[in-house]
This record gives C-alpha cells, sequence and structure tokens, in this order.
C-alpha cells in the first residue's frame, strides 16, 4: 500500500487540496463516487477504483483518533491511502502513523507532502504532485 501523507498547518488548505485530487481523477466517473462528510469544515472520506487502484481519501487530519482509525478502516482495504495531518500536534507523530499502517499490511510505501500555503497555485501543484504518486 502506498500512503500518502499531506501535512501542514492548519488552515494551509490540505482538505481543499484534498477536494481538488477527488474531483481531478474522478471526473466523468459514473456514477461519482460518493464522499462522506465528517464534520462542519467539510472533510470527507472516500474510497473508490482509480486506474486498476482502489484509492481511499481521508481529510480529517486534526486529531491523532482520527487519522488511526482511518489507517485501520483503509489500510486493509486500499492499494492507495491519502490523509490529511495537522502540523498543531505538539510533537511529530507521522512514523508512528507509518507504522501502525506496517502493522496492518506487510509493505507500506511512504509519501510525504509538506503543505505550505493555503492559495491556488499552491494547491494546484500539490494536487499535481498527489496525482503523480498516485499514478507511480
Amino acid at each position: 500500500m502506498k500512503m500518502i501523507m499531506l501535512y501542514g498547518d492548519t488552515n494551509t488548505g490540505k482538505t481543499t487540496t484534498l477536494n481538488d485530487v477527488f474531483d481531478k481523477i474522478t471526473k466523468g466517473m459514473e456514477p461519482l463516487p460518493a464522499k462522506i462528510l465528517l464534520n462542519a469544515w467539510l472533510d470527507f472520506e472516500v474510497i473508490f477504483p482509480y486506474k486498476g487502484k482502489m484509492v481511499a481519501i481521508y481529510s480529517a487530519g486534526d486529531t491523532l483518533r482520527d487519522i488511526k482509525e482511518a489507517i485501520r478502516k483503509y489500510a486493509t482495504q486500499c492499494d492507495v491511502l491519502i490523509l490529511a495531518y495537522s502540523d498543531k500536534f505538539k510533537r511529530d507523530y507521522k512514523p508512528d502513523l507509518f507504522n501502525l499502517a506496517w502493522q496492518l499490511v506487510e509493505d507500506v510505501q511512504r509519501c510525504v507532502i509538506y503543505k505550505t500555503a493555503a492559495n491556488d497555485a499552491d494547491n494546484a501543484a500539490t494536487c499535481k504532485n498527489i496525482i503523480a504518486l498516485i499514478k507511480a
């Protein structure tokens, strides 16, 4: 499984970028995969087939409990898991989260992308990077 973690400070456009990824790779799909909204901030989760792979996206990265729950839920169901991760935590939990995935599946390819700003240019560049990682 490839695990792509999009991380950055709060309000840097992580959820917006993951929505853009979803919109671009599902464009023209019939029926369109249904996103499940998770909270008032429009975080979502979804799993769907894309180019022969199962892709899961989980954008609610503000609590470790939620991120761990998403890893447990999707690690064995998908080939690519894309997660948001907020940099608001007091320490870096990213290695622990990848280790959790390793406990659930034999092989985890780690991909970490730092999200620096909430603007259209950064969102578009990050979206393009994530899509390239999905295809690779």
